[in-house]
């Protein structure tokens, strides 16, 4: 994701169940690691060694938006440089979403691969695959007209599926003095970005 770094950051979802606090990120990097990252990584013999491939993860996102967002200010937070390229592999049938995203934050296109895999066996019988098309379709749809997800619909969406009051500022430990050039502003969840704001990777 950046100029001098070779870093995987997985973007999931921050715990959205009640039953536990682990991260959707974290038991998805526990499922690749107890299959030895499938063959598709070098396998370490333990979480802790060391590897070519430092695996970050964003655990605080709660919708898609937020998975790009969240992804960008923690590489920040760690590396204090910004991503000069932005790698997202998602299921295939959500990149004009996940472009849409990415267009708001600020991302172009040469900046951006979409890596799509859809589920094996599509989206299940012809009913399943009518119904789940029908939420793709409102969910783009709720994006283009709420394309920062700021409005009641999908900041609700964000509040409920938030049990253990993650934190949903813009940067990982709040933005204190050095935001690497962001510009965001305080609203009821801490920090947003300001919508035609400075973007330091642009």
């Amino acid at each position: 994701m950046g100029e001098k770094f070779n870093k995987l950051i997985p973007g999931a979802r921050a715990p959205t169940r009640s039953e536990t606090k682990l991260s959707e990120a974290r038991s998805y990097a526990n499922l690749a690691f107890q299959n030895q990252y499938f063959n598709l990584l070098p396998f370490p013999p333990s979480p802790a060694a060391d590897t070519d491939m430092d695996i970050i993860l964003e655990e605080r996102a709660l919708d898609s938006f937020h998975n790009i967002l969240f992804s960008m200010t923690l590489f920040w937070d760690r590396f204090r440089t910004w991503p000069v390229h932005v790698t997202v592999v998602s299921h295939g049938f959500k990149k004009p979403r996940i472009m849409g995203h990415c267009r708001v934050i600020g991302l172009s296109e040469d900046m951006v691969t979409f890596v799509g895999i859809d589920p094996p066996g599509g989206m299940g019988d012809e009913g399943e695959a009518e119904g789940a098309m029908n939420g793709v379709k409102e969910a783009l749809r709720d994006w283009q007209e709420d394309p920062m997800g700021r409005g009641e619909k999908l900041a609700g969406k964000r509040r409920r599926r938030n049990v253990w009051g993650v934190w949903q500022g813009v940067f990982e430990g709040g933005a204190g003095d050095d935001k690497g050039g962001l510009e965001i502003e305080l609203d009821r969840e801490g920090e947003r970005l300001v919508p035609e704001g400075r973007r330091p990777w642009r």
